[in-house]
Order: C-alpha cells, then sequence, then structure tokens
C-alpha cells in the first residue's frame, strides 16, 4: 500500500523484506566502518598522526550518521535494525590502514549500487536516490584514499603552466 503522502511504498512493498535485508547488510557495514575508522584514528603513530587522526575521526562519524540515516530506513520497510558490525581489519601500519579503508570503502559503494535495482522493483524513487547518493559519497571516499595512496606524483611540466602574460586582467 502506498503512503498517502508520499506515494511511496515502504512496510507494504512488494518487496520490503529484500530491501530490509540488502538495507541490513549496509547497515552492518556501515557500523564496521565506524569501527574501523575509530580504532585507526586512536592507533596510527608518529608523524602521519598530526594529518591522519583527524581524517580518521571525521569518516568515523560519516560512517555513523550513514548507519542512523540507513537504520531508519530499515525501520520505515518494517524491519529491525541490525546490531552486529561486519568484521573489521586492524593494523598499526599507515599504509595498511589505508589499504583496508580503501577495500571497506568500495564493498560500501557496491552494497549500495546493489540495492539500487531493488528500490527500482517497486519504484521506490526516495529510496533509489538515497542509495546513489550515498553510493557517490562511497565513491568520493574511495577516490580520496586512492589519492593518499598513489606512489607515483603529478608532475607539471612547463608547457602545463598558463604563461603570465598571456593571462587577461
Amino acid at each position: 500500500m502506498a503512503d498517502q503522502n508520499s506515494g511511496v511504498n515502504t512496510a507494504n512493498s512488494v518487496n520490503a523484506a529484500a530491501k530490509i535485508e540488502a538495507l541490513n547488510e549496509i547497515l552492518a557495514n556501515e557500523y564496521a566502518a565506524f569501527h574501523q575508522y575509530t580504532q585507526h584514528s586512536l592507533l596510527v603513530q608518529g608523524l602521519e598522526r598530526f594529518d591522519f587522526k583527524p581524517y580518521f575521526e571525521d569518516q568515523a562519524e560519516g560512517s555513523y550518521k550513514h548507519a542512523l540515516l540507513i537504520g531508519s530506513k530499515v525501520v520505515a520497510y518494517g524491519g529491525l535494525p541490525i546490531i552486529e558490525a561486519a568484521p573489521i581489519e586492524q593494523s598499526t601500519d599507515l599504509l595498511q590502514m589505508l589499504e583496508q579503508d580503501l577495500a571497506m570503502e568500495r564493498k560500501l559503494r557496491d552494497l549500495y549500487i546493489a540495492a539500487i535495482p531493488l528500490a527500482e522493483a517497486d519504484n521506490d524513487v526516495p529510496l533509489r536516490f538515497l542509495l546513489e547518493k550515498q553510493a557517490y559519497g562511497e565513491q568520493e571516499d574511495v577516490e580520496e584514499i586512492e589519492k593518499f595512496l598513489m606512489k607515483e606524483r603529478i608532475v607539471l611540466q612547463e608547457q602545463d603552466v598558463p604563461d603570465k602574460n598571456s593571462q587577461a586582467m
């Protein structure tokens, strides 16, 4: 049955159970991301701590907010939000931490993308929009971590830099 205010199927959706299952898998992985980023913020040492502790803390906070959002959707579809987190990876080495976080962000992105057909199946546009928005955000996180892990530096050649005299004023 459609919600009278929004026209969107929620708890009575024909595939509400499948949506709940997919959202709970995402939720378990957002919990894991929160724990993993929090632990990384606590364990990062040395000169890298100054830059990466706040980064890891911000990522943990973002994962917490994502978990609240997804958990709320589970309830909206008549489900019980999962309480168990997916397994996390642990390390005290910054490079390994970033590689673990990259794998986690890719997995989250893929989980959001995999759930989109469930929203499309019964024209649940708000859920589809949410999933696409979250997938986009996870992709941004993937790209940021990939930049951290880049082995080669981008080098500007003289011909790549605009001539100061040729710029219009």
